[in-house]
């Protein structure tokens, strides 16, 4: 059996009260055999419209880091990392579209600078491939190569060069696919979840249906979700590290995968757990 943790959405920097994370701690007990990091894991502070504020990005990075739960579950549990668009620059972020590339060399160099996971071994990029026992898991960068929806038709969530290396990527002989994404697939702000761009969407949709076995797992909406799509899954799970009506989230997900089922379970503090459980012979709840 495989065991793979899932989180996002931990914002550190700004309330005394998110300065410890005893969740991190919980998600290490597990034992999992990998972290999947799925974005917005630290806050750009915005004092403005759309205003990049690297020196805020970078405290934020240090104090995650430092928080004392997180740094030992980083040290002693292999992760794997990307990031949504708080964790890229301002909200909506948009790496591609002309206000917004002049910053994303730099924000990526700084993501690679904190967040570079061994496991990563794709050069610059934060989109990257690993194998693990019976599971191969992908990890996308919805933000670098995104464009704004203005043409709707070529408008892009992974630029050209992303979307082939993906369609390589899902062909393979493992039993299990993870494909993990900041921004999800039908849920989330109108103009930014996957379906907003759809020709980008259908392109993926298409070819996520066609590989058996397989889980989209995402973040970014502040709550865990379980969704059924057509011939595959989503399991969502956001607010590990952040606070809603003063109160802890503390949101993370556990997906066993086992050699006739897979178990997922989603947790926190502010909404009742999720458990799903799906058999492997026809990829169907029971």
């Amino acid at each position: 059996m495989t065991k793979i943790a899932i989180a996002s959405c931990c914002k550190i920097l700004y309330a005394k009260s998110q300065k410890i994370q005893p969740v991190w701690s919980e998600i290490e007990a597990e034992n999992p055999d990998l972290v999947l990091l799925l974005g917005d894991n630290v806050y750009m502070r915005q004092s403005g419209p759309k205003r990049w504020d690297f020196d805020s990005l970078e405290k934020a990075y240090k104090a995650q880091f430092k928080e004392e739960h997180f740094a030992s579950l980083v040290k002693n549990v292999p992760f794997m990392a990307t990031w949504d668009d708080h964790d890229f620059g301002p909200n909506d972020s948009r790496g591609a579209s002309r206000r917004d590339k002049p910053f994303r060399a730099r924000s990526r160099r700084m993501f690679r600078k904190y967040m570079k996971s061994s496991i990563n071994n794709n050069g610059p990029e934060v989109y990257c491939a690993h194998e693990l026992d019976d599971v191969k898991v992908i990890v996308l960068d919805v933000r670098y190569y995104r464009t704004d929806l203005r043409s709707r038709r070529k408008a892009t969530v992974l630029g050209q060069e992303q979307e082939e290396w993906l369609w390589r990527e899902l062909d393979h002989s493992k039993k299990y696919t993870i494909v993990g994404s900041g921004t999800c697939l039908t849920t989330g702000g109108e103009r930014d979840k996957w379906s907003a761009y759809k020709y980008a969407y259908k392109r993926l949709k298409g070819h996520l249906e066609q590989v058996p076995r397989l889980l989209f797992v995402s973040g970014d909406i502040h709550r865990n979700k379980f969704v059924s799509h057509n011939g595959f899954y989503e399991v969502i799970s956001s607010g590990v590290g952040r606070m809603e009506n003063r109160k802890p989230l503390e949101n993370y997900g556990m997906i066993d995968l086992g050699l006739s089922d897979v178990r997922i379970e989603l947790r926190g503090r502010q909404q009742r757990d999720i458990r799903k459980r799906i058999r492997t012979s026809n990829w169907r709840e029971f």
